[in-house]
Formats: structure tokens, C-alpha cells, sequence
């Protein structure tokens, strides 16, 4: 039976932090909102919930969507230097074949279909970002209800990621080559974890 497999996107399948930080600084700005700051205070933003912690920075709900609006746009400005991880694109096309293949992402819908189609990515369910919904736990929930019966993993590399899967009831699995590396990502107790793109071929196909 096929699988369900949900993806996040940067620090996952792209390797975007360097823009994805400067795109977020950026909507801050056309907002009104200060800055994060440096790399180590964006990757902090990712130890829960981005949205949420950026309300804790003063991003109420009111102002969310014209921040979303403007990370678009940010994001759409870096959208052609964003490269996928080497590997990546060929890895996906292979697992979708022969199992649903969805992306759970804190980015915007739109620019992540670009990116994927800029390299040749096909055959994506699904891909739910930020303007779809601000929890992760509830676009896998949904996306778990989209294929009943189906086994569910969900692949992120940041510690928000791992406790927001273990929230909606799957399996999170930590991509040793993301944002948050090492011993700060284990620290959230995956359920699996991987090292490179191949091996989610070999654990998962």
C-alpha cells in the first residue's frame, strides 16, 4: 500500500536558508515588524512554530496576513537562486511513483511549486504552506485524512518540525542536513533519522 510521505521544504529538499532569512527579514520590514536579527536568532524562530513565534515578536493576527503578503513577494524575488539539495529532485520524482508525496511547509504554496518545477520535480499531491494554514500539526492532519490507511512519516530538520509531527500522531524523521544539525535536532527525539538524500530511498521506497 502506498505510503504518505510529507515533506517540509526549506532546509529539506531546498537549501535555502540564506535566502529564506533574508526574505523573512524583509516582510518584517514591509510590516512594521522588527528585525529577527542574525542566523542564529532566525534558526531560533524554528524551535516551535515560525508563526507562533513571530507573534511572540509582536505579529498579531491582524497583521499576519499582509506579512504573508509580503513574504511572498520576498520569497518570489529569491526564487531563482533557491537550489534544491543535490539529489533531492530525483529522489522525490522516484518516491512519487509509488507513494503519495505531499510538502508541509512554513513557506509560501506558490513559490514552493515554482521552485519544484524549475527542477523538474513531479508528481507532488499536495503542498501546504503557511498561507493555507499556520500549524504544521494541522496540515498533516489533514493530509493524514486524505489517504486513509495509509503509514505517515513526516521529514523535517528543525525541532518545531519533530514536535509539531508528534502532535498531529505521526512519525517525525529528522534530515541530518537542515537547519538545525546534530544534537540540537535529536535533542527533539525523531523517530527515525537520515543522513542523506539516498537513504530515504533506501529506508522509504
Amino acid at each position: 500500500m502506498p505510503r504518505l510521505l510529507m515533506f517540509d521544504f526549506d532546509g529539506v529538499i531546498a537549501d535555502s536558508l540564506e535566502q529564506f532569512e533574508r526574505a523573512l527579514n524583509a516582510a518584517c520590514a514591509a510590516t512594521g515588524l522588527a528585525p529577527v536579527g542574525d542566523r542564529d536568532a532566525v534558526l531560533s524562530l524554528f524551535d516551535e512554530n515560525m508563526l507562533d513565534a513571530l507573534k511572540a515578536r509582536g505579529l498579531d493576527e491582524r497583521a499576519r496576513p499582509a506579512f504573508l503578503g509580503a513574504l511572498r513577494n520576498a520569497l518570489a524575488r529569491e526564487c531563482g537562486s533557491i537550489a534544491l539539495f543535490p539529489g533531492m529532485a530525483g529522489v522525490l520524482n522516484e518516491l512519487a511513483l509509488a507513494h503519495h508525496v505531499c510538502i508541509i511547509t512554513s513557506n509560501i504554496s506558490d513559490v514552493v511549486r515554482d521552485v519544484l518545477r524549475a527542477n523538474g520535480v513531479r508528481g507532488i499531491r499536495a503542498i501546504l504552506g503557511s498561507e493555507k494554514d499556520a500549524s504544521k500539526t494541522r496540515k498533516i492532519s489533514r493530509a493524514i485524512a486524505a489517504c486513509p490507511g495509509c503509514e505517515a512519516f513526516y521529514f523535517g530538520d528543525t525541532v518545531g518540525d519533530m514536535r509539531e509531527a508528534r502532535e498531529a500522531g505521526v512519525a517525525p524523521v529528522a534530515v541530518a542536513w537542515g537547519w538545525h544539525g546534530g544534537q540540537r535536532l535529536m535533542s527533539a527525539q525523531p523517530a527515525h533519522s537520515v543522513h542523506s538524500p539516498r537513504d530515504l530511498l533506501a529506508r522509504y521506497l
